[in-house]
């Protein structure tokens, strides 16, 4: 199975590339320096880069843009887990869910900053919530086998 790139918008339309049509506001579609898209995608760039303040005021500027396009706050709460600002990156990812609760990429990364806030139980939540929604996603499922192995369900790690 090919791996998913963490990028949210690898093409330019996010949801394109999943095969599936674009929800995102037509503001979050123009493909300029000043979309939403484009910063989100130069921010997960500069994330990749592990210049963190950096891909954290780039993710900001396009949630300026754009608000409503919930990668770009999903972007918020990856950078604030990296620095280890759960809270902050918790509200981060409330705030994108909010914008788009049928991500399930979005559900990925709130079981990450509850993960990383010793929230197992509601991280699981998230796990179910992110594999109800795509099933195929292999980031949650194997994320969500090494929760239960960690707590000692090893016969349900194994079914993942």
């Amino acid at each position: 199975m090919r791996r998913r790139s963490f990028w949210p918008c690898p093409g330019f339309n996010r949801l394109e590339c999943q095969g599936k049509s674009c929800r995102a506001p037509s503001a979050s579609r123009r493909t300029g320096p000043q979309s939403a898209v484009f910063q989100t995608n130069l921010g997960y760039l500069q994330f990749e880069e592990k210049t963190l303040e950096k891909a954290l005021n780039t993710f900001r500027q396009a949630t300026l843009l754009d608000e409503r396009y919930a990668p770009a706050h999903f972007g918020i709460a990856t950078v604030l887990q990296a620095m280890e600002q759960g809270i902050e990156a918790e509200q981060a990812a409330r705030s994108g869910l909010a914008v788009d609760d049928s991500d399930s990429l979005g559900w990925n990364v709130l079981r990450l900053t509850l993960k990383l806030q010793n929230r197992d139980e509601e991280a699981e939540e998230a796990f179910d919530r992110s594999l109800s929604l795509d099933p195929e996603l292999p980031d949650p499922a194997s994320n969500l086998g090494s929760l239960l192995q960690q707590r000692g369900e090893f016969e349900k790690a194994i079914a993942m």
